[in-house]
């Protein structure tokens, strides 16, 4: 669900998407919270590194991620992979523990992501168990295969656990819990998570109190999802649909407003996270393409000025109009302004559009990212 929705746009002109998201942390939230979403494995340990020499009660690391992970408002690089269910971003103190607790605690290991922390023995004989890391979709994964148990009521083989954790690059995180064997004693662990000074964190299950988990079942960490969306199709525009679908496929609710309805007020406006306007790309002036009003111009200029986020689309609007409010915002300097459309092609990586793809794009098409 949360897995990369698609903006489909059939576009054959020149286009221009325009973001600004001044604070970088829309719609992001002040901490972390557990959603459930669909299970889809993402299979490593076809190609995964193998940590076949980690021992009871052991961590190894640290390893490179591969990219900048955010965490608890900290950037991180690197990790540790500690034998008893958990991974963490350092010092990695105590990363060894195999007693399990509460998040957050004081007390080391610290700076961790817990997917199932318990007294793990991936050298169980009895279990053949092994952890991975790899990535699979340009994404850090660390898979616990067949681990077991350390069991005082003796070796199962079906006290073991097949999980993994999936580190997105915006900070997402991702708990997957393939098997869960019939023996695996789901009345002690902790799935949770804390952060570097083991004074920030959440629980979400201690010792069989909290979420459950069984086979196939799947948890979004996050601290920026889901959230109320606008999204107005001002203009003749394929966008806003699909703006719709992939949104709600994200798990956020969006109120929808076609080239009929007025955009609200900014009061109105301010219970959204953010807003999607799509203007249209070209035609005739008010049948094909919307041009903002000096109303609408300064609507769209006091909700930015709230610390707020918007998405703007359009083409012929942008250069053959007079500029509003909102235009100064977005840095757009058209014909109207005595200049010339300047743009230039940039990743869209601000919070707004986390977790969407754009599709379809022409080569013509410019897309301008302002923050």
């Amino acid at each position: 669900m949360h897995l990369k929705p698609i903006l489909t746009f059939a576009i054959a002109i020149l286009v221009i998407l325009f973001i600004y998201d001044p604070s970088q942390a829309q719609p992001q939230r002040d901490d972390y919270n557990l959603f459930e979403t669909e299970f889809h494995w993402l299979e490593i340990e076809d190609i995964g590194e193998a940590l076949d020499d980690i021992r009871n009660n052991e961590f190894q690391g640290p390893f490179e991620i591969g990219y900048e992970f955010p965490y608890f408002g900290e950037i991180y690089e690197e990790f540790w992979i500690s034998s008893n269910g958990f991974i963490g971003f350092g010092p990695s103190l105590n990363y060894q523990s195999f007693q399990n607790q509460e998040l957050p605690d004081e007390s080391f290991p610290n700076n961790i992501i817990a997917l199932y922390w318990k007294d793990l023995n991936p050298e169980a004989f009895w279990a053949e168990g092994m952890i991975f890391s790899g990535m699979r979709d340009r994404k850090r994964i660390i898979q616990f295969q067949g681990v077991g148990e350390q069991n005082p009521n003796g070796n199962d083989p079906e006290n073991t656990i097949t999980m993994q954790v999936i580190l997105e690059r915006d900070g997402n995180i991702i708990l997957q819990y393939l098997e869960i064997g019939e023996e695996f004693d789901l009345a002690t662990g902790t799935i949770g998570l804390e952060d570097a000074d083991g004074q920030e964190g959440t629980t979400f299950l201690y010792n069989n109190e909290g979420v459950e988990i069984a086979n196939e079942t799947a948890y979004l960490i996050s601290d920026h999802g889901p959230g109320d969306f606008l999204v107005w199709d001002a203009g003749v525009s394929p966008s806003g649909q699909a703006q719709v679908e992939a949104l709600e496929a994200l798990g956020h609710s969006v109120v929808y407003r076609d080239r009929d309805d007025e955009l609200p007020d900014v009061e109105v406006l301010q219970q959204y996270e953010g807003v999607f306007i799509n203007l249209g790309n070209h035609g005739v002036n008010g049948r094909d393409y919307h041009v903002l009003t000096d109303a609408e111009g300064q609507i769209i200029a006091a909700y930015l000025e709230s610390g707020n986020a918007v998405y703007l689309e359009g083409s012929d609007t942008f250069h053959r109009d007079d500029p509003t409010d909102a235009h100064p915002y977005f840095h757009i300097e058209g014909l109207a302004d005595g200049g010339s459309l300047e743009s230039r092609w940039s990743d869209l990586k601000t919070h707004l559009v986390r977790g969407l793809s754009l599709k379809n794009i022409k080569p013509q098409t410019t897309i301008l990212s302002i923050t």
